[in-house]
């Protein structure tokens, strides 16, 4: 039995979620291979589309979060088969990793991969079973036009009505959530997280990221945060970005503040914490959820992350900080109402989808037999 999980590196989020599926086939003793199709395909086309995805989010996010709500209508036949037919040379290159592997079924976390095996597939090269993730908590542009597919996977069944509008039938959707590294499913107390940490207090921890790149001035949210009053510490992860996190070093805080750049213990890092504030990247909300931690949501990326601010702030699961709800009032308002604290956590418990990976792997094995 051989699985391929295939993906593309625009955003931190997608590989993550495709690492995480693979080690899960990996630990039922599943032969899986992972690909980051753009970089086997071309690496230059890899490099090109990498880097123009975190520029334009970065510098030019309302003219992404336009383009992106542009291509978020129903795609007619001729639309689709356009898109399709698009990425059909790069479809063509693929095809001979895919041969070469031989899988029983393929998944892919990116919906750009997504059209080439939906090529593939019209073209009738391709015969295995393919399964697409949405890494979102929406449905991503152009998963519409991914007839040919015999399972999609949803991050939420409140989602199911949503992708019925744009088109998908319903047969095919799977609301397992999105999938996320088995770390984040273990329960882990508070005591034991801190003891891991070598951290030692009784006052909550806020958590403040934003990021696996560090993309943001997470050096004045540390500043509006520290400015709330309350009995409180905070905890900085700022990624890959060694200036941000040198920046935040050298500030002087009347709250306790721990820094760290990029980590690889985040699960014990949420189990430390009271809540967190972060941009609403699709990976980052479901471990949150999965740690049942009430999430304060600042900078979203037009698009997909305001996709999912929308989703977590209609579910009672997050609040939103905006220029005149600023961070340190909404930190005040958690820290001060317990009852709105809990009622987020029951909210979160609600929609919380920590098995993801475990079932869509179980899923598949069973499709494969």
């Amino acid at each position: 039995m051989k699985v391929l999980v295939l993906s593309l590196s625009t955003g931190a989020g997608h590989n993550s979620c495709a690492n995480a599926i693979v080690d899960c086939f990996r630990k039922k003793n599943v032969q899986c291979d992972f690909l980051d199709a753009y970089k086997y395909i071309s690496p230059l086309l890899d490099k090109t589309v990498t880097k123009g995805y975190r520029i334009t989010s970065e510098h030019l996010s309302k003219g992404f979060g336009f383009v992106y709500g542009l291509q978020e209508k129903p795609k007619t036949d001729g639309e689709a088969a356009i898109a399709v037919i698009t990425n059909s040379p790069f479809a063509t290159k693929l095809l001979q990793y895919i041969n070469e592997y031989k899988p029983d079924a393929i998944i892919t976390t990116h919906v750009f991969v997504g059209l080439m095996l939906e090529a593939l597939k019209r073209r009738k090269e391709l015969s295995v079973p393919c399964i697409g993730v949405i890494t979102d908590y929406t449905i991503h542009p152009f998963f519409d036009c991914l007839h040919s597919f015999d399972y999609i996977v949803l991050a939420n069944e409140l989602l199911k009505d949503r992708a019925r509008r744009k088109g998908l039938d319903e047969k095919v959707l799977l609301s397992f959530g999105i999938p996320i590294r088995s770390q984040f499913t273990e329960p882990m107390d508070r005591e034991t997280a801190l003891e891991k940490l070598g951290i030692k207090t009784e006052k909550p921890i806020i958590l403040l990221m934003n990021g696996g790149y560090g993309i943001g001035r997470l050096d004045k949210m540390v500043k509006a945060l520290d400015s709330a009053q309350g009995d409180f510490e905070m905890m900085t992860v700022c990624g890959k970005n060694e200036r941000v996190k040198a920046q935040i070093d050298e500030l002087e805080t009347t709250h306790k503040l721990y820094n760290y750049g990029f980590c690889t213990n985040m699960d014990v890092i949420m189990s430390a914490c009271y809540a967190i504030v972060s941009k609403p990247g699709g990976l980052t909300t479901s471990e949150a959820l999965a740690k049942e931690l009430p999430m304060l949501i600042i900078n979203p990326i037009p698009g997909q992350e305001e996709r999912n601010a929308e989703f977590l702030l209609n579910t009672g699961c997050a609040m939103r900080v905006t220029k005149t709800f600023p961070l340190e009032e909404a930190a005040y308002f958690l820290l001060h109402s317990k009852e709105r604290a809990a009622q987020m956590k029951q909210s979160i418990a609600a929609i919380k989808k920590p098995n993801a990976t475990q079932k869509l792997c179980d899923f598949t094995i069973d499709l494969i037999k």
